[in-house]
């Protein structure tokens, strides 16, 4: 895995986000707990964290990153996500829009539209 995302790799995000997230008390999250909620292998899992699976699927990150109650693209390289935005910020932006109903996104597109207009037009938004 190479890196992205602050020069970490996939691996070693995933095994941050287990070092620093506890259940209360303290105790760790074990593989199996994230995979029964992720939909996959504990197996899988540690070996995503151990950096022994190269190419791991979206999904899988995804249902790691919400367990763990991280924003999607914590995990994912813009790469891989289909696209190379110009920040981490933007590449955030897109995958929490990615969670919106159609109804939202053009209500989004919208605003995007129009901050870009304004933008244009010399506006001070």
């Amino acid at each position: 895995m190479t890196g992205q995302n602050g020069g970490q790799t996939i691996a070693e995000r995933v095994a941050r986000l287990f070092d620093t997230h506890r259940r209360p008390g303290g105790r760790r999250y074990t593989t199996r707990e994230v995979a029964a909620a992720v939909g996959c292998s504990h197996t899988h899992i540690a070996e995503i964290a151990n950096g022994r699976v190269a190419d791991p699927h979206v999904n899988v990150l995804v249902g790691i990153a919400n367990f763990f109650g991280k924003d999607s693209a914590y995990l994912i390289p813009p790469s891989k996500a289909g696209f190379r935005p110009q920040s981490e910020e933007v590449a955030s932006i897109a995958f929490r829009a990615s969670r919106l109903d159609a109804d939202a996104l053009r209500g989004v597109k919208a605003l995007i539209d129009e901050i870009l207009a304004d933008t244009a037009e010399g506006g001070d938004r």
